[in-house]
């Protein structure tokens, strides 16, 4: 999927000037000038590109995804097309962009997912996974801003949804021990935080940085 922010420099298509009731036409008139653009390229560049059924795996598996966002959408229809063969020349890069859908001065505004990985064995999955961390810290957000207001319940629904994505993330783990105690289950979270300290004993910087702050209990080690 593709889309243009600027005008060509080498056809004159500009994306901000159609409306979608003249876009087929415009498509039509400019079919001759990237017919021509295309014939100067090495013929064996273009037979390396990835062959229909890439591309028909791609449409279908995008169309039939009932994933929860629109960059899982992408990314199982990325997946669909490796599947299938991929490009001949075999993986190496990835990218993935999600816009919010509205028009902005600035292109880089606007922009809910901007992901891009180079010079991978592993490209598509390795987007897949920063999908997953940048779903899990949209979790830890909310977690702390339940956190913040208090609500001790909501705030463990939503870092335990992101540990899913992230199992073991110590960043995650260590506000989910604010809101077990929060949720009225001392123990438990004392016992988070013990954990984390044996993991990585300068987590007590942390811990006693929010002890001093009203936030969190202190395990009974560290109290001084």
């Amino acid at each position: 999927m593709i889309g243009l922010v600027e005008t060509c420099g080498q056809c004159g298509f500009d994306a901000a000037a159609y409306t979608p009731d003249d876009l087929l036409g415009t498509l039509r008139a400019l079919a001759p000038i990237w017919r021509t653009a295309t014939e100067g390229i090495d013929p064996a560049i273009l037979a390396a590109r990835p062959a229909p059924d890439v591309w028909s795996a791609m449409a279908a598996t995008f169309e039939g995804s009932r994933a929860s966002s629109l960059a899982r959408r992408l990314l199982d229809a990325l997946n669909a097309a490796q599947q299938a063969g991929g490009d001949a020349r075999g993986q190496m890069s990835a990218a993935l962009i999600v816009v919010d859908g509205a028009r902005h001065d600035d292109p880089w505004s606007g922009r809910l997912v901007d992901l891009r990985v180079d010079r991978h064995e592993r490209p598509v999955d390795e987007i897949g996974r920063l999908i997953d961390a940048a779903e899990a810290y949209d979790g830890f957000a909310r977690g702390v801003d339940a956190l913040m207001a208090g609500d001790g319940a909501r705030a463990l629904e939503a870092l335990d949804a992101a540990l899913e994505l992230l199992p073991g993330e110590e960043n995650l783990m260590f506000p989910r021990t604010g809101a077990l105690m929060l949720a009225g289950r001392q123990i438990e979270g004392l016992a988070e935080a013990r954990a984390l300290l044996a993991a990585r004993p300068t987590w007590s910087v942390v811990l006693k940085s929010f002890s001093e702050k009203g936030l969190i209990a202190l395990p009974p080690e560290l109290d001084p």
